[in-house]
């Protein structure tokens, strides 16, 4: 019987690390966005945002959620950071150095 594992991309400690540093340099004022309490919970915990980031599966767990459903509040949250600094022309800013 053929087993597949189901992974979570950026799961690596280093790699989970990295991504806080992209998503600040992509979306420089991402803190004015005005999110849901739950977004801006995963939003923070994801990236690791003044703490370390953590993985879909236990902040799901930390939520009574399931993995998909925090997924789902992820990309929300991300759409809605995205429009915001589409509709105010932010640019992204230069990636420093982070690797």
């Amino acid at each position: 019987m053929l087993q597949t594992k189901t992974y979570e991309p950026c799961n690596t400690k280093a790699m989970r690390e990295t991504r806080g540093l992209i998503f600040q340099n992509q979306y420089p004022r991402w803190y004015e966005v005005r999110l849901k309490e739950n977004q801006a919970e995963v939003i923070a915990r994801y990236f690791g945002l003044n703490r370390r980031p953590e993985t879909l599966n236990a902040i799901a767990s930390d939520m009574g959620l399931t993995r998909q459903r925090v997924d789902n509040i992820k990309r929300q949250a991300l759409k809605h950071i995205d429009d915001y600094h589409q509709y105010y022309q932010i640019e992204p800013s230069p990636l420093k150095e982070v690797i």
